[in-house]
């Protein structure tokens, strides 16, 4: 789907350089502007109901056992999960939470692991921040993952899919580890599920969400819930079925009228006419990379995917020194790059771009 959602858009391009764009909308979108839902940008920017669903499931029958045929699991976590869910979840349970070093600790051996013999679960939230991709950055690391071998108490590893590869390539994770287990992909059956549970506004009034270019709604469906459209198959396979992911491009294309609803069109006033509240989905164009820097920006978000997160000085010190200008600036003004605090990390909202783009140049790509 993917492949085939990029065609389209070679093909409608091309349509309309060559013939211009002749389809009558039944919205322009120069009569939108993005919907502004406190309620509705909180639940999408933090889908935390599928990951916590998912770990209490799954984990709870292996939980039961007091000698396991196993005492590790390793979880491989989708990138640009923006609230480290894991930690929550195992925070929430009650479970133990290994913190992990600082960055500048990895580098001059200033952390001691603590003991990990004890009692009940043990988390390992984000195994990508115990090692920096550096000379000396990985001694943290193999330590860790020694003791983990020889470990006889329940203990879930989380770590990111673009982490994890490398981390096989250079200290052998694979080899200590169990085989690595990952989330099913959120497909479109779930976001429907999930959307209209959100489908409110701030006053009460349900949202219908409609398609600008033909009106269409994306929910509907039929009897056996088979869906109308296939825009959230769509969407699902644009995420790579990661539901932080798609929430973030849905929250990214909705749209209301800048006028009143007296103004529409004919054909849209009556397609809304049983609406209580209606929000247009356009196209989310995906971000470009800075013009004449595109290797030395790959560079730098594929160090960020697999850190997870980054200062600007850490990511200097594990990229090669080109000589080339810092694109850091140029990357966040273009919205693939966001800066928390003093944290660089690529935004949710470009990763599938930024993963096909890596892909194309023949990076490693963050699959199992």
């Amino acid at each position: 789907m993917p492949t085939e959602h990029a065609v389209r858009k070679v093909l409608v391009k091309l349509k309309n350089k060559l013939i211009g764009d002749n389809e009558d909308s039944m919205l322009q979108q120069e009569g939108l502007e993005r919907a502004s839902l406190n309620g509705l940008d909180e639940v999408c920017s933090n889908p935390n109901g599928f990951f916590r669903k998912t770990l209490d499931n799954d984990l709870a029958p292996w939980l039961k056992h007091e000698k396991p045929s196993a005492w590790l699991k390793l979880l491989i976590v989708p990138s640009c999960d923006p609230q480290d869910q894991a930690e929550d979840w195992a925070h929430a349970a009650g479970h133990q939470v290994l913190g992990a070093p600082q960055r500048h600790e990895l580098i001059h051996a200033d952390f001691v692991i603590p003991d990990l013999n004890g009692k009940g679960l043990l988390v390992i939230p984000r195994l990508e921040h115990w090692f920096i991709r550096q000379r000396h950055g990985l001694h943290m690391i193999r330590s860790l993952l020694a003791q983990l071998a020889t470990l006889e108490r329940h203990c879930l590893i989380c770590c990111n899919v673009w982490a994890w590869r490398f981390l096989v390539k250079a200290v052998g994770a694979d080899l200590m580890l169990p085989s690595p287990q990952t989330l099913s992909a959120t497909d479109a059956q779930h976001l429907q599920a999930w959307f209209e549970e959100i489908a409110v506004d701030d006053v009460g009034k349900r949202i219908t969400f409609r398609l600008a270019k033909s009106g269409y709604d994306v929910l509907a469906s039929d009897d056996n819930g088979k869906l109308h459209n296939t825009h959230l198959q769509q969407l699902a396979a644009r995420s790579e079925g990661i539901p932080w992911v798609a929430a973030n491009l849905w929250r990214a294309s909705l749209n209301a009228r800048r006028s009143s609803e007296d103004d529409l069109p004919e054909r849209a006033r009556r397609a809304t006419g049983g609406d209580e509240r209606t929000l247009w989905i356009t196209d989310v164009n995906d971000s470009r990379l800075p013009q004449g820097h595109e290797d030395r920006s790959l560079l730098a978000l594929h160090a960020l995917l697999i850190h997870e997160s980054l200062t600007a000085e850490e990511l200097d010190a594990v990229l090669p020194a080109t000589g080339e200008p810092d694109v850091i600036p140029a990357l966040v003004a273009a919205g693939i790059v966001e800066r928390d605090a003093h944290l660089l990390r690529v935004r949710a909202i470009a990763y599938p771009a930024i993963r096909q783009a890596l892909r194309s140049a023949g990076f490693p790509s963050g699959r199992l």
